[in-house]
């Protein structure tokens, strides 16, 4: 069975194949921009190379002891031979590696294999992709290694930013450096030349390479070029556009004995073009006119024919003719007036074909760095002060940064102005070293709004970039085989702020902070498209990016708390009204909410997270102002909470409950002063919802028995008190006592005396037999004046009494909670049935959630080892896939936090179930 190998994971190479035979290591690149040199490293037991002749690549294809032989069947394509049995033993470890021979970087590429095989057939792969690097130009990807008498191997994907000069070094190898030839004596006898203009300074070392060191004759440059508009025939066929090379003779750049490959000559064969497809694949990657087939010469010039302009013909045929525009801009106008004249039409033909082709990420590249190049002369590209205009759209790229960019960043430095928050989003999500989340790119303009507001809260009017001493450069790596693949440059004195690690690393932890914000947006776009726009797909919206028309009524709510500082009741069904349709009343959709509505600085009674059930359309909410401070109950909120729900039954037993009792109980929450302020604004607003419906003994019951005897006496104390606060209790107050006391477990007897006043606990007679009277009346207190009056006296009996039942359930509600941490018992291995395929998982993340499943929390480094143990090397990124798993199959997070990583009970209960 065929295995695939993850980054960093390590093997008994015996389990994969016959260690004792020979084998074979396939490496090949997907990379049309870029050239990859694959070499092979034997080094000793310090990991440093034996000697430079274990250095195997190309050039050096075997090693002295004939183990290791190289093949390289084709471009960016190795084939390592291996026969471990012949390696002395002082050859400890092989290393697999790869470079990039000249321009660009790994992130470049598109994908990339290596494969481990023997007899033909293939036994593991390591796979891997260019966004799994940045600006490496070297990277290790394999080991074969001996540990323990045994060979073993290991998928890496490690590299080295510098290239392989670095890799080289680090190994232990030295680099070999090519002696410069000698200037000529023609060269050393001129005399020292005048400032030449930019493309003359630049261009002209590309006439070296191959011995010639003058700048082409002036009248032979455009003896085969022809302009726009001028028509060439061939194959019997006019073509009218011109902008090509045509006729014969011409040489390439990097050498005179070579064609230049955008040459068309008229007297090669070529096939009849009205069968040719130019839509089919015909070209190899570096293509030359004089070289293809004739059934390929047939379908570039039908290209040509019919405008160059259809966007599904294969690029190669785009590639040639970019080539003679190319070598046009870049040799000719160097040197011929003609040629220097036509920039303008080349820069616009040039432009044409990128806006056609751009979707093909290697011409995209490869155009718009040559229209980078060939604009920078222009004196208006380097107006001052060009970030206070708007930042132009700029198309990402897996390679380097817009010139524009780097400019206007460069200005601000030298200017000593705040970066923008427009521009700070421009160089994030144009830099190809910053790695974006799904969410930067699922929910793009959600992403940008708060990026944008995110970076102003950090940074005020903008982040201040230094002038540095690395300066701009601008320079193009030529499409074209006829330069024999130079690199052109040009140096400016502007700062290059974006080399600056710290700034960079700055936006990469806002933007990490913004993609955690719409993580559960993203997520829930990707499950539910077509819910988009709904408050469920609101709900996991940050509040700050809710429309003005979503917050109007909200914050006319919030206002009218401001200015009354009173909990405002209203219907649920009228709550829901004011917002988009709601697919789903769930507890999860109804905590979504309840964390919208504290981002606007409201909170909810009731709240599920407080101890409160789901709302119905029916039912009664209280909003008030809320910081969102507290997102779980304290021992001493839930105390006062128990407290107040008791209170009101008994104050709503009589059918009513009196101004005195309210004003009592408001009085109340304001002298608990152990509570803090946002624990005090829920109790209002708890208190309002509890006064406008029916609060029943079962949703305490549970709670109640649990008290302690002194406790349980205590609040029975209270509560009589708060019974006598209006000088009169009914008959039901009477009953509702009664019933409070038998849950207390308490002597319903002792309630009589309380209730009479007697102070003893001797039985009274509440309700005389012949008495058809509601109730009783306590003893008149003495004459008061018209309007209702509290007595002081009974009121601060109720405040201690109030004060001693708080603290006594206080201390009783934390030793609770510290209790039920630490009684969390461990789940039993062997009570879990979890194996391939949970939740749609692979075997690897299966076994990960099963250790997981032992423990409540964890710390992040525990997890990390655990995770390495089941084979997983990016613990962030198995912890994303699982939860995204679970949220699939529960609608919930598997895991939350990120040191400590706490794991969801009610999951874990369904899975021992």
């Amino acid at each position: 069975m065929l295995m695939n190998l993850s980054r960093g994971q390590r093997l008994k190479l015996a389990d994969l194949i016959d260690v004792s035979s020979l084998f074979t290591i396939e490496a090949v690149v997907d990379a049309p921009t870029l050239m990859v040199d694959f070499s092979c490293f034997g080094l000793d037991v310090d990991s440093k190379l034996v000697d430079n002749r274990y250095m195997i690549f190309c050039n050096r294809p075997t090693t002295p002891c004939g183990a290791v032989l190289l093949e390289c069947p084709a471009n960016n394509a190795a084939i390592f031979n291996i026969d471990l049995q012949k390696l002395p033993v002082s050859v400890e470890k092989l290393v697999i590696a790869a470079a990039i021979d000249g321009y660009g970087t790994m992130s470049q590429m598109d994908s990339g294999m290596l494969a481990l095989a023997q007899g033909n057939v293939k036994k593991a792969v390591f796979t891997f992709v260019g966004s799994d690097f940045a600006a490496e130009k070297a990277i290790m990807l394999m080991e074969v290694y001996r540990k323990d008498d045994h060979w073993r191997v290991c998928a890496q994907g490690q590299g080295f930013n510098s290239g392989l000069d670095v890799l080289v070094h680090y190994l232990g190898g030295t680099v070999p450096k090519e002696p410069r030839p000698a200037p000529s004596q023609a060269t050393e006898q001129q005399p020292k030349p005048s400032p030449p203009n930019f493309f003359q300074r630049v261009i002209k070392p590309l006439f070296t390479s191959n011995g010639a060191t003058d700048v082409p004759n002036v009248s032979g440059l455009s003896q085969h070029w022809k302009p726009q508009g001028i028509p060439i025939k061939v194959a019997n066929v006019t073509i009218d556009a011109g902008l090509l090379y045509f006729g014969s003779g011409l040489s390439s750049i990097g050498s005179r004995s070579t064609r230049e490959p955008a040459l068309i000559n008229p007297h090669l064969p070529v096939d009849k073009l009205a069968s040719a497809n130019y839509q089919q694949h015909l070209l190899s990657y570096w293509s030359s006119y004089s070289e293809i087939s004739p059934e390929a010469r047939a379908a570039y010039l039908k290209w040509l024919l019919q405008g160059r302009n259809d966007p599904l013909a294969d690029i190669g045929y785009v590639f040639l003719y970019f080539y003679g525009l190319e070598r046009r801009a870049l040799v000719d106008a160097t040197a011929d007036p003609i040629a220097k004249a036509e920039l303008p039409h080349i820069v616009q033909e040039a432009g044409r074909l990128l806006e056609i082709y751009h979707n093909n990420a290697s011409f995209r590249g490869y155009a718009t760095g040559f229209l980078e190049f060939l604009k920078a002369d222009c004196p208006e590209r380097f107006a001052p002060q060009q970030y206070l205009a708007t930042p132009p759209d700029f198309k990402p790229t897996n390679w380097s940064l817009p010139f524009t960019l780097k400019l206007v960043l460069g200005q601000l430095a030298m200017d000593n102005e705040p970066m923008p928050a427009r521009w700070a989003y421009v160089w994030l999500m144009a830099d190809p070293t910053i790695r974006h989340r799904t969410p930067a790119h699922r929910c793009a303009s959600e992403f940008k709004q708060l990026f944008i507001g995110k970076y102003g809260e950090v940074f005020g009017k903008g982040m201040r970039l230094p002038v540095n001493k690395t300066k701009i450069k601008i320079s193009y790596h030529t499409a074209s085989p006829s330069f024999s693949y130079r690199t052109l440059e040009r140096k400016l004195d502007i700062p290059d702020v974006t080399v600056l690690t710290s700034r960079i690393k700055k936006l990469q932890t806002l933007a990490d902070d913004c993609s955690e914000s719409l993580n559960a947006y993203s997520r829930f776009l990707g499950r539910n498209p077509s819910l988009e726009g709904t408050l469920d797909a609101l709900l996991e919206l940050p509040y700050t990016l809710w429309t003005e028309g979503q917050k109007k009524q909200l914050q006319t709510i919030k206002q009218t708390l401001e200015t009354t500082q009173t909990p405002i009741g209203l219907q649920f069904a009228k709550l829901k009204a004011w917002l988009p349709e709601w697919q789903t009343l769930t507890k999860p959709r109804v905590l979504s909410f309840i964390n919208r509505l504290a981002e606007a600085g409201l909170g909810i009674e009731p709240d599920p997270r407080f101890g409160g059930g789901i709302p119905h359309d029916d039912s009664k909410v209280v909003l008030f102002l809320d910081d969102g401070s507290n997102v779980s109950p304290s021992p001493r909120y839930s105390t006062a909470a128990l407290t107040l729900h008791l209170a009101v039954m008994v104050s709503m037993a009589d059918g009513d409950v009196g101004k005195t009792e309210r004003d009592l109980l408001i009085r109340q929450i304001e002298d608990w002063l152990h509570l803090e302020t946002a624990e005090k604004n829920r109790l209002h607003a708890h208190l309002r919802w509890l006064l406008s419906g029916k609060p029943e003994l079962k949703s305490v019951k549970k709670r109640v028995e649990t008290l302690p005897l002194p406790t349980r006496e205590a609040l029975a104390n209270f509560l009589v008190l708060v019974a006598k606060a209006d000088n009169t209790i009914s008959a039901n107050e009477v009953k509702v006592l009664e019933k409070i006391y038998k849950l207390l477990n308490l002597d319903v007897q002792s309630l009589y005396g309380k209730l009479h006043g007697t102070g003893t606990d001797e039985p009274v007679t509440v309700r005389p037999a012949a008495s058809k009277s509601g109730g009783f009346t306590i003893p008149p207190p003495p004459e008061t004046p018209i309007g209702v009056q509290l007595d002081m006296s009974r009121v601060a009996a109720l405040k201690e009494e109030s004060k001693k039942v708080t603290d006594m359930l206080v201390a009783i509600f934390e030793q609770d909670a510290a209790t039920e941490i630490l009684a969390t018992p461990p789940v039993p291995d062997n009570e879990l049935e979890v194996g391939e395929g949970l939740w749609g998982l692979d075997t690897p993340h299966s076994d990960f959630i099963k250790s997981l499943c032992t423990r409540a929390q964890w710390s992040r480094a525990e997890l990390e080892e655990i995770a390495t143990d089941c084979g997983i090397m990016m613990l962030d990124g198995a912890l994303e896939q699982i939860n995204e798993a679970a949220f699939d199959t529960f609608d919930a997070a598997f895991t939350e936090g990120d040191d400590p990583i706490d794991i969801n009970q009610d999951i874990l209960k369904e899975l021992i179930k």
